[in-house]
């Protein structure tokens, strides 16, 4: 336990010396992105591919999945040319828009079934900030909010009834982003 305790200090007083330099906002232009994303409002978790045409403008496609959603996206980012610092380190301010499929989620039991789906039209904006850690290493925090109508039915007896599955049109985003 002492010895966890002194290996936690020693390497939070290094993260803490790395921080204390400012550093340049990356040029991103030619670049790609991996990146891990949480969906805290629908309790998904996914990852995404991009790329950035330029400095500011970027694409990329994503899949996430829980709480009994799939979630597939096809997004355009602009990055606003406006930095300012977060612990000394450069964040940057953007927007994008794109498009958004979800399906799920889908259950048949004795009989019964169930089925999920919706897409349409999201818009999100956020910041993203440059880590002191790693230098290609970004976070990113953003809202999100989409046009979708998670249509959901269950069929039963006969029947066709409709159900509420449950699905957040205004989301809180982070991601962990490597661009490379």
């Amino acid at each position: 336990m002492k010895k966890n305790l002194v290996v936690s200090v020693a390497l939070a007083g290094a993260l803490l010396a790395a921080a204390s330099a400012h550093a340049e906002v990356r040029h991103v232009a030619d670049t790609n992105e991996v990146a891990a994303t949480v969906d805290v409002n629908n309790s998904t978790i996914g990852a995404s591919l991009g790329h950035w045409f330029s400095d500011n403008v970027g694409a990329s496609i994503g899949l996430s999945s829980g709480n009994s959603f799939t979630i597939t996206e096809i997004r355009g980012t602009y990055l606003i040319d406006k930095p300012f610092d977060i612990a000394r380190y450069p964040a940057l301010p953007y927007v994008g828009a794109g498009f958004i499929s979800i399906s799920g989620p889908t259950y048949s039991v004795g009989g019964a079934s169930s089925q999920s789906k919706g897409s349409g039209l999201e818009i999100f904006g956020g910041v993203q900030w440059q880590t002191p850690w790693v230098k290609n290493l970004l976070f990113r925090a953003e809202a999100r909010l989409s046009t979708v109508t998670v249509n959901t039915t269950v069929n039963f007896g006969g029947g066709a009834y409709p159900y509420d599955a449950g699905y957040n049109n205004l989301s809180a985003l982070a991601s962990a982003v490597y661009q490379f």
